[in-house]
């Protein structure tokens, strides 16, 4: 059986998807979306 982690934005974030593949057994795992804007990200994000 494949298990696969797939993003969840806002409720894992790399480092725990990163920390769950080499704990666990996980056969993929996916980065979360990449959101491409024309305008410059505020200073806090």
């Amino acid at each position: 059986m494949r298990v696969l982690l797939a993003p969840m934005e806002g409720v894992l974030d790399s480092l725990v998807r990163e920390l769950l593949t080499e704990v666990n057994d996980y056969d993929l795992c996916i980065t979360e979306f990449v959101r491409v804007v024309d305008q410059l990200l505020p200073v806090k994000v």
